[in-house]
């Protein structure tokens, strides 16, 4: 996964976070569809999108003297619980990650199960 900007490194991060329970998940595909769809956001939508994922990315600094895209997926999932959910705008990318991420995921597993029938 080519990810250019600290904002797709730090969405890519949590689409890694949101999906690293589930095993059966192929987490680089997910994490270029979900980039792919963030990246196709009309501008008004992807540039608070992409400012929110600079703040998440660099807000990990004072706490755990790393960057988020550095974070294990535990860790990540754990920061991202305990910090970042009260933070402005970041319940919004979260929620917007995770719900394309498990988009992804229920489209692999239904057109798997449909190949295998």
């Amino acid at each position: 996964m080519a990810s250019n900007s600290i904002s797709d490194k730090a969405i890519a991060k949590l689409t890694a976070a949101t999906l690293h329970d589930l095993d059966s998940v192929d987490v680089a595909s997910s994490q270029e569809y979900v980039l792919f769809l963030i990246r196709g956001l009309p501008w008004f939508y992807r540039i608070p999108f992409r400012s929110a994922a600079i703040f998440a990315e660099l807000s990990p600094l004072p706490f755990r003297l790393r960057r988020l895209s550095s974070l294990d997926d535990a860790n990540c999932e754990q920061f991202v619980r305990t910090i970042l959910g009260k933070a402005p705008f970041f319940p919004a990318l979260h929620r917007l990650v995770r719900t394309f991420a498990l988009m992804d995921c229920a489209d692999r597993l239904t057109s798997a199960k449909l190949n295998r029938d």
